[in-house]
């Protein structure tokens, strides 16, 4: 009889984590259920009530979704050092909110950006941008990005896992239901601040693990300069252009921080929600700091 007991590509004690992982996530959730009852503002909003460093890392943490990882590491594992700068982007955006509007987003007092949107705007041509951006945000993007997400998720659960994906991403959405719908944005942001810290000391871990396998940071670097498709180009920080694939220019960074710098500075998704639950405008800026700090 072996050792251990493996299940799929895990070991018990692997599966134990996992299980006990869950239901940490499960009882923290339910745990804010009382809170998240009393009314609609403590419900979407937490009673306005998060201080800077939740609401920051809750921002950060919901960035850190399953496709993340695997996006951004293919990004450097095809071009080298400097595809991370597809991941840096967005921190441009971040300072121009935590700096210019956070504060502003907050004083609103509104629960979503298209209030917003018509504190700002008046006239046909507001109601027209209002209209569109409803349909943008709450049809094709949210459509798009939980489609890439739950694949991706999908794609772990069975390689990792051996557990099929369709069935795999009903069992873990299902307990990610129990806790969001029932505890509101209290057990999500608290949930959150959980999983960012076990995450961020997991990809610490495996990016140690990953250079002492190679030998050390010498020997990796050796390795990747030898392989000759990266020119010796892996380990370059700042971008060239013209090095890389005719396909991923200039024109695809630009387009990447436009998309996301105007997406932030327009208060758009869950971090201008979790601004909009920021205890006041002091921990509204310094949330979307914090978020930018650790992004």
């Amino acid at each position: 009889m072996p050792a251990t007991i493996s299940f799929g590509n895990l070991h018990a004690i692997d599966w134990t984590v996992v299980v006990i992982y869950f239901l940490v996530c499960i009882v923290v959730g339910l745990y804010f259920v009382k809170r998240g009852s009393g009314s609609t503002d403590d419900y979407f909003l937490a009673g306005r009530k998060l201080p800077w460093w939740i609401a920051g890392t809750s921002i950060v943490a919901t960035m850190f979704a399953a496709d993340t990882p695997l996006f951004h590491t293919g990004n450097v594992r095809r071009f080298g050092l400097d595809g991370g700068w597809l991941f840096f982007l967005p921190g441009f955006g971040v300072i121009m909110a935590s700096v210019l509007f956070a504060r502003l987003w907050r004083r609103a007092r509104v629960v979503t950006e298209i209030e917003l949107f018509e504190m700002r705007y008046t006239g046909r041509a507001a109601r027209i941008f209002r209209g569109f951006n409803a349909f943008y945000a709450g049809v094709f993007r949210a459509t798009v990005t939980l489609g890439w997400v739950t694949l991706a998720m999908g794609v772990i659960i069975e390689s990792l896992l051996r557990i099929d994906k369709f069935w795999g991403t009903m069992v873990f959405m299902g307990i990610v239901l129990i806790y969001s719908v029932s505890s509101g944005l209290w057990g999500v942001v608290a949930t959150d601040f959980i999983q960012y810290i076990v995450a961020t000391f997991g990809t610490i871990y495996l990016a140690i693990a990953a250079v002492t396998r190679c030998g050390g940071l010498q020997a990796m670097n050796d390795k990747l300069m030898s392989v000759s498709a990266w020119s010796g180009s892996a380990m370059r920080v700042f971008p060239d252009p013209s090095a890389w694939d005719p396909r991923y220019s200039w024109y695809l960074i630009i387009g990447w921080l436009l998309v996301f710098g105007i997406e932030i500075c327009t208060a758009g998704g869950f971090w201008g929600q979790r601004v909009y639950a920021s205890k006041d405008e002091k921990n509204a800026s310094h949330s979307m700091r914090w978020f930018g700090f650790c992004y």
